[in-house]
């Protein structure tokens, strides 16, 4: 492991080697659970020695929070400067640490970009031995050599770090990373088949998705993730483009509860036994097949999961026409001033400036869905055109009051308001 210093601040440079994690070039490496006892003597060594004569508490008594990340993780964008404000609330009796397998000269260079001031280990093979993962953000929580927790970062509150700090009983749900490969096709180990589609119950950890010209390959989807992918739906906004006609108890196990992982123990429980009963795993595998398209298996794709799910729960999905409350992009005169005029093509999406120069007005439409994926309606376009567009937005597209102002000068804007749109329906089979 090497040390990573960021220029940002003078912050604590970490090579960890824990007692009990590894007897030097020896022992064999002993995966740890909740409950296991944890040596901190090399920890807090190494932790002064990498700090130098500036560092002179004393850690015996701090919580200790180790959140494993990837610089490449969306959710860790959103985690870090999280835990950055638990750090200095609690700077007296907390330190959180971040770990990655990362190269030291990547995470330098990306830290500082994403503006991330707590300590970081980089090129880490130790601890993701002890508490290994499959998804980050991937938190271990120690205190009196003892590990309290492993857990996701939302466990990381500030109701649950007091409880610790107060010698209570600290409730999380279990991260259990099983060891699923999702990258491999889930065959039969003596048999290559031919042709082969599955569904199992939820594997492993974390939702990913495969999709190769001979592959479909889906881990831990909802009923709705399926139907929106194999129907062939918008990604973004999540979960938008199913519409439900079923009987209330199957409303409750196709959409799950309305909090995912929150923190409080009593509703991540909730959440994670629904998790646990109606998500599913999708395998489909048609190795050397001559089909035309990754569509067309899209299309065997939606048969099976009408097969499965019409003996499984009484139900089918299908596409068809529904009027529903959208954000439409709509014109406000007609003068048609954002169709383009421009020869050559030119998109540039940065955070402060948004510009479009001869771009499909759908394409437009996608990457406003893209940055605001947690809407809670379908985002559409009910202007009447489907050609190219010049746009620019100052100020960047991630405040819809602003994407408005801007769009006003080219006669548009995105309002509120039912549209009729293609929707995959959900309804029990008779």
């Amino acid at each position: 492991m090497r040390k990573f210093k960021s220029s940002l601040i003078k912050p604590i440079a970490l090579t960890i080697m824990v007692l009990q994690f590894a007897r030097a070039n020896a022992q064999e490496i002993k995966t740890l659970s909740v409950g296991d006892h944890v040596s901190m003597t090399n920890l807090k060594a190494h932790i002064k020695s990498s700090l130098g004569q500036s560092f002179k508490t004393d850690m015996s008594d701090k919580l200790i929070i180790l959140e494993f990340v990837s610089v490449y993780c969306g959710a860790c964008k959103t985690s870090v400067p999280h835990l950055e404000k638990l750090q200095k609330q609690f700077s007296d009796d907390l330190l959180i640490v971040l770990v990655t397998s990362e190269a030291d000269v990547l995470v330098k260079e990306k830290a500082e970009s994403f503006m991330w001031n707590l300590p970081i280990i980089t090129e880490d093979t130790l601890l993701r031995k002890q508490f290994p993962y499959r998804a980050v953000p991937h938190q271990v929580w120690v205190k009196n050599d003892t590990v309290l927790a492993i857990t996701g970062w939302k466990s990381a509150t500030e109701e649950n770090i007091q409880k610790v700090l107060e010698g209570k009983a600290l409730k999380t749900y279990l991260k259990d990373d099983d060891d699923f490969d999702i990258s491999q096709p889930m065959v039969l180990e003596s048999i290559q088949p031919y042709y082969q589609s599955i569904i199992t119950p939820r594997l492993g950890a974390g939702s990913i998705e495969k999709r190769t010209r001979d592959q479909i390959l889906i881990q831990n989807a909802s009923i709705m993730t399926l139907y929106a992918t194999a129907c062939k739906m918008p990604n973004f906004p999540i979960d938008v483009y199913i519409k439900l006609e079923v009987n209330d108890s199957l409303q409750n196990i196709i959409r799950g509860p309305k909090y995912h992982i929150t923190g409080d123990y009593q509703q991540d429980s909730t959440y994670i036994a629904w998790r646990e009963k109606n998500t599913f795993c999708y395998n489909l595998n048609f190795p050397g097949n001559n089909m035309s398209s990754k569509s067309m298996l899209l299309d065997l794709m939606h048969q099976d999961l009408n097969r499965f799910f019409k003996g499984y729960f009484g139900i089918e999905g299908n596409v068809a026409k529904r009027k529903v409350k959208c954000l439409a992009l709509v014109e406000t005169d007609n003068l048609g001033r954002y169709k383009t005029e421009k020869s050559s093509r030119y998109v540039s999406s940065k955070d402060d400036n948004f510009k479009f120069e001869n771009q499909p007005i759908d394409f437009f439409v996608r990457l406003i869905s893209l940055k605001h994926n947690n809407y809670s309606m379908p985002i559409v376009n009910n202007t009447g055109y489907s050609g190219n567009i010049d746009i620019e937005i100052k100020g960047g597209t991630e405040d819809m009051n602003n994407v408005n102002n801007e769009l006003g000068k080219y006669g548009l804007k995105f309002e509120e308001k039912e549209v009729e749109i293609d929707m995959v329906v959900i309804s029990e089979v008779n």
